[in-house]
């Protein structure tokens, strides 16, 4: 195995320790403050910015493992 590709498959344990957006993000909805009549709007914008976070990081993921499996053909047909 190479060491772009043990270096490919370790990459994403690495990105989740790196992760401090969805953390804050989670904390914020976490607040039980935020849930109240009074700042409806304010809840309605972070339920917003986790439903775009959920979709960049799923596009995210699926463009790795696009790349993962690009790189795994690639390292097949050089070993061959």
């Amino acid at each position: 195995m190479s060491t772009a590709h043990t270096k490919a498959q370790r990459a994403p344990d690495s990105a989740a320790a790196r992760r401090p957006l969805p953390d804050k993000l989670a904390a914020k909805l976490a607040d039980h403050s935020l849930y109240e009549d009074a700042r409806v709007g304010e809840l309605e914008v972070w339920n917003r910015k986790y439903a775009e976070l959920r979709d960049a990081m799923e596009k995210a993921e699926a463009l790795w493992m696009s790349a993962l499996e690009k790189l795994e053909r690639a390292e097949s047909a050089t070993a061959a």
